[in-house]
Protein backbone atom coordinates (compact mmCIF):
# COMPACT_ATOMS: atom_id res chain seq x y z
CA UNK A 1 0.00 0.00 0.00
CA UNK A 2 1.24 3.54 -0.36
CA UNK A 3 3.40 5.08 2.58
CA UNK A 4 1.30 8.80 1.91
CA UNK A 5 -2.08 6.69 2.39
CA UNK A 6 -0.98 5.21 5.36
CA UNK A 7 0.12 7.96 6.48
CA UNK A 8 -3.10 9.73 5.91
CA UNK A 9 -5.15 6.97 7.56
CA UNK A 10 -2.97 7.06 10.39
CA UNK A 11 -4.09 10.94 10.81
CA UNK A 12 -6.92 11.14 9.80
CA UNK A 13 -8.62 7.63 10.84
CA UNK A 14 -11.60 8.86 12.52
CA UNK A 15 -13.18 9.86 9.28
CA UNK A 16 -14.01 6.54 8.72
CA UNK A 17 -16.17 6.36 11.74
CA UNK A 18 -19.55 6.67 9.94
CA UNK A 19 -18.82 3.78 7.63
CA UNK A 20 -19.12 1.48 10.84
CA UNK A 21 -22.74 0.84 10.53
CA UNK A 22 -22.91 0.18 7.04
CA UNK A 23 -20.13 -2.89 7.48
CA UNK A 24 -21.65 -4.14 10.72
CA UNK A 25 -25.36 -4.67 8.81
CA UNK A 26 -23.23 -6.22 5.92
CA UNK A 27 -22.24 -8.77 8.34
CA UNK A 28 -24.84 -8.94 10.16
CA UNK A 29 -26.82 -9.79 6.64
CA UNK A 30 -24.08 -12.36 5.71
CA UNK A 31 -24.41 -14.08 8.85
CA UNK A 32 -27.83 -15.14 8.64
CA UNK A 33 -27.00 -16.26 5.35
CA UNK A 34 -24.77 -18.34 5.51
CA UNK A 35 -24.67 -19.70 9.38
CA UNK A 36 -28.98 -18.57 9.72
CA UNK A 37 -31.52 -20.80 11.12
CA UNK A 38 -33.16 -22.42 8.24
CA UNK A 39 -36.75 -23.69 8.59
CA UNK A 40 -37.49 -26.72 6.37
CA UNK A 41 -41.05 -27.01 5.27
CA UNK A 42 -42.77 -30.68 5.83
CA UNK A 43 -41.91 -31.82 2.85
CA UNK A 44 -38.14 -30.45 2.61
CA UNK A 45 -38.98 -28.48 -0.69
CA UNK A 46 -38.55 -25.04 0.61
CA UNK A 47 -36.98 -23.30 2.92
CA UNK A 48 -36.76 -19.96 4.95
CA UNK A 49 -33.93 -17.42 6.88
CA UNK A 50 -35.00 -15.31 9.20
CA UNK A 51 -33.01 -12.16 8.96
CA UNK A 52 -33.10 -9.33 11.59
CA UNK A 53 -31.92 -6.01 11.35
CA UNK A 54 -29.31 -4.47 13.04
CA UNK A 55 -31.34 -1.87 14.43
CA UNK A 56 -33.93 -4.05 15.23
CA UNK A 57 -31.84 -6.26 17.21
CA UNK A 58 -30.01 -3.62 19.14
CA UNK A 59 -33.03 -1.39 20.14
CA UNK A 60 -35.84 -4.06 20.21
CA UNK A 61 -37.24 -5.67 22.98
CA UNK A 62 -37.34 -9.72 22.54
CA UNK A 63 -40.67 -10.68 21.02
CA UNK A 64 -40.40 -7.66 19.07
CA UNK A 65 -38.17 -6.99 15.99
CA UNK A 66 -38.05 -6.22 12.38
CA UNK A 67 -36.24 -7.65 9.78
CA UNK A 68 -37.40 -9.82 6.53
CA UNK A 69 -37.92 -13.44 6.06
CA UNK A 70 -36.05 -15.47 2.72
CA UNK A 71 -37.45 -18.09 1.05
CA UNK A 72 -35.41 -20.49 -1.06
CA UNK A 73 -36.35 -23.97 -2.96
CA UNK A 74 -33.97 -26.92 -2.02
CA UNK A 75 -31.55 -25.71 -4.93
CA UNK A 76 -31.12 -22.15 -2.40
CA UNK A 77 -33.08 -20.29 -5.68
CA UNK A 78 -34.98 -17.38 -4.07
CA UNK A 79 -38.43 -17.25 -4.01
CA UNK A 80 -39.67 -14.88 -1.88
CA UNK A 81 -38.27 -11.92 0.00
CA UNK A 82 -41.22 -10.35 2.96
CA UNK A 83 -40.05 -7.53 5.08
CA UNK A 84 -42.18 -7.02 8.15
CA UNK A 85 -42.39 -6.81 11.62
CA UNK A 86 -41.57 -10.23 14.14
CA UNK A 87 -44.09 -10.58 16.56
CA UNK A 88 -45.13 -13.52 18.75
CA UNK A 89 -48.12 -13.50 17.13
CA UNK A 90 -47.30 -13.90 13.04
CA UNK A 91 -44.45 -15.87 12.89
CA UNK A 92 -44.52 -17.68 9.01
CA UNK A 93 -46.01 -20.95 9.42
CA UNK A 94 -45.35 -23.57 6.30
CA UNK A 95 -49.72 -24.06 5.00
CA UNK A 96 -50.01 -26.00 2.54
CA UNK A 97 -49.40 -24.33 -0.82
CA UNK A 98 -48.33 -21.35 1.03
CA UNK A 99 -45.92 -19.78 3.87
CA UNK A 100 -48.37 -17.18 6.02
CA UNK A 101 -47.23 -14.52 8.44
CA UNK A 102 -50.11 -14.03 10.89
CA UNK A 103 -53.77 -13.81 9.33
CA UNK A 104 -52.48 -11.75 6.62
CA UNK A 105 -49.78 -11.97 4.32
CA UNK A 106 -49.31 -15.20 2.21
CA UNK A 107 -46.21 -16.33 -0.08
CA UNK A 108 -47.25 -18.81 -2.32
CA UNK A 109 -45.37 -20.90 -3.52
CA UNK A 110 -45.28 -22.83 -7.08
CA UNK A 111 -46.13 -26.55 -5.11
CA UNK A 112 -47.54 -27.80 -2.07
CA UNK A 113 -45.00 -27.28 0.98
CA UNK A 114 -46.80 -29.18 3.29
CA UNK A 115 -46.58 -33.07 3.48
CA UNK A 116 -50.17 -34.36 4.56
CA UNK A 117 -51.84 -31.23 5.67
CA UNK A 118 -49.17 -30.61 8.46
CA UNK A 119 -48.94 -27.32 9.20
CA UNK A 120 -45.30 -26.13 10.85
CA UNK A 121 -44.24 -22.88 12.66
CA UNK A 122 -41.08 -21.54 12.58
CA UNK A 123 -38.45 -19.57 13.93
Amino acid sequence: MNPKALQWLGREWWALVPLVPFLLMGLNFSYALLFGERCWSPNRQYYLIKVESLLSSALYAPGNKFGWVLVFDQKGNLLHHWNGDFFTYNRPTWKQNSVVFGTDDRLHLPTNGAADNQDKTCL
